[in-house]
């Protein structure tokens, strides 16, 4: 996913976040929190992994 992409992935989710905040559905808020949570972990794990193809010196 591109970083334009991503950006507006989460903006539409910390939208939703609110959105779900206005009608006091907290376990909606929750999932959401859940699932930015697991992009923001699987995001890290991909920017920790060695890139391949990388000639060593």
């Amino acid at each position: 996913m591109d970083i334009i992409k991503t950006q507006q992935w989460i903006n539409d989710y910390l939208d939703l976040y609110l959105y779900a905040g206005s009608i006091g559905d907290k376990s909606w808020q929750q999932e959401i929190i859940g699932k930015l949570r697991n992009f923001s972990h699987k995001t890290q794990e991909q920017a920790l992994k060695p890139s391949v193809g990388l000639n060593k010196v």
